[in-house]
């Protein structure tokens, strides 16, 4: 999800149908927004919910007048070319860490350097990962312990 001129946001899911990704929607997003998503089916609906929504249907546009996606598929192509390209193999478990890491770096893009590490820092201050816990603590629905 990605407000236009804003932040992204995003989570990694078990499916893409309606029935999960609604409830995510409707917890990041005022339901007095203008949506514009791709045609994916779990999407028709929206419309109910929010302000407006106007669907982009890739088959036959990517825009129509000031309906596209093209911001939030930028982000997404980053995400991949990072996952398959720089970590080439990244593990199930560990999938949300690689995208916050990405959401991160993707809405501090416009900071400088210094900026960007201090916000970093802060967010891990207090929060102390032991190797064993990262390697052998995760199992489905479990959290590292020492996790805030």
């Amino acid at each position: 999800m990605m407000q236009r001129g804003g932040e992204i946001r995003g989570e990694v899911v078990k499916d893409v149908r309606r029935n999960t990704l609604l409830p995510i929607l409707h917890r990041n997003i005022d339901f007095g927004a203008q949506m514009y998503t791709d045609s994916l089916h779990s999407y028709h609906t929206l419309g109910q919910f929010y302000r407006a929504h106007e669907i982009v249907n890739h088959a036959f546009e990517y825009v129509r007048g000031n309906a596209h996606v093209n911001n939030v598929e930028c982000f997404w192509a980053v995400l991949k070319r990072g996952l398959t390209g720089t970590y080439v193999c990244p593990s199930p478990e560990h999938l949300e860490r690689y995208l916050d890491e990405h959401i991160f770096r993707f809405n501090s893009r416009k900071d400088l350097d210094a900026v960007r590490f201090k916000k970093a820092a802060a967010l891990v201050e207090g929060k102390r990962i032991m190797y064993k816990d990262l390697i052998f603590g995760l199992r489905p629905g479990r959290k590292i312990k020492n996790e805030a």
